[in-house]
């Protein structure tokens, strides 16, 4: 469920250890990616036969910023960013490096996410008085 991730990241960052919680969840949130990433790859017909003009501002894109586009769409809260990983599978966009810009990202957004709940789940609980 989108955004479920969200939710569990920053509650068990303010529970575990934030570090941990956040390097977890940018491996699993990157080994999810791939998966929208291989739906692109075998659809990628769907984009270039129906979509010329779609297809040719993507693939202008990639050749210029591709790496620096995949970092910058994974490391920020994105609910579109699934959609843009079946973008990259179409345009057949390097697994190998996909996967390690989108865990590189995913893994710094997760480590913000999980730090913001230790810090701020802990001063809610200790504000009720539930400190542990």
């Amino acid at each position: 469920m989108p955004g479920l991730g969200m939710i569990l990241t920053f509650t068990l960052g303010g529970i575990l250890n934030p570090a941990i919680v956040g390097a977890v969840a940018g491996i699993a949130e990157a080994t999810g990616a791939v998966g929208a990433y291989f739906t692109g790859y075998g659809g990628r017909g769907l984009l270039r036969d129906n979509n010329s003009a779609l297809y040719t501002r993507f693939t202008n894109m990639l050749h210029h910023h591709g790496s620096k586009t995949v970092f910058f769409m994974a490391s920020i809260l994105n609910p579109v960013y699934y959609l843009f990983a079946v973008f990259m599978g179409m345009l057949r966009f390097g697994l190998t490096r996909f996967f390690l810009l989108t865990w590189a990202g995913r893994t710094v957004k997760n480590m913000i996410l999980a730090y913001l709940g230790y810090f701020g789940l802990r001063s809610i609980l200790q504000w009720l008085g539930l400190s542990f």
